[in-house]
């Protein structure tokens, strides 16, 4: 079982691949360009941000060549190694940001949120989406709306 857990999965890597640092290569272009407001989530919403993957999913293999493609492969690899589950989206969004971001790490890591929302973005293609407990609407003002973090942000954006 040991062997078994330590042993890399033949189909998904966990090496870092040579394009990942977008600010040296493809002429310094950052797919991070739009901003999201990340910022304007609470403390409440951004405590309960969760990954979910779905291994029903088989994932095309044209999507290995962008970030939110190796994100979702990565994450979907921890999923099979049983190293995602009770870990929390913060410490998640941490971990990604010394693979794609040079510099010192912040105190709270927002651009590893930018990169699950992109993840998000094409959860349907992956099987890795991210969820959030939203803040509750008016209608309703004791109970948390359930929704992916990309409709979220879109919802914030629009505000």
């Amino acid at each position: 079982m040991v062997d078994e857990i330590l042993t890399p999965h033949t189909q998904y890597s966990l090496l870092t691949p040579a394009y990942i640092r977008w600010t040296e290569a493809d002429g310094g272009t950052d797919p991070l360009a739009r901003k999201w407001p990340i910022r304007r989530l609470t403390s409440t919403e951004l405590a309960t941000v969760a990954v979910r993957v779905d291994l029903s999913v088989n994932p095309p293999k044209s999507i290995e060549g962008t970030v939110a493609g190796w994100v979702a492969m990565h994450l979907r690899a921890q999923e099979i190694r049983g190293q995602l589950s009770g870990r929390s989206a913060r410490h998640i969004a941490a971990e990604l940001w010394p693979m794609f971001f040079a510099g010192p790490r912040p105190r709270y890591p927002y651009r590893g949120f930018d990169l699950l929302c992109m993840t998000d973005q094409i959860g349907e293609t992956t099987g890795v989406t991210v969820w959030i407990d939203a803040e509750p609407a008016k209608a309703a003002p004791f109970s948390f709306r359930p929704m992916r973090l990309l409709d979220r942000l879109t919802e914030l954006e629009a505000q």
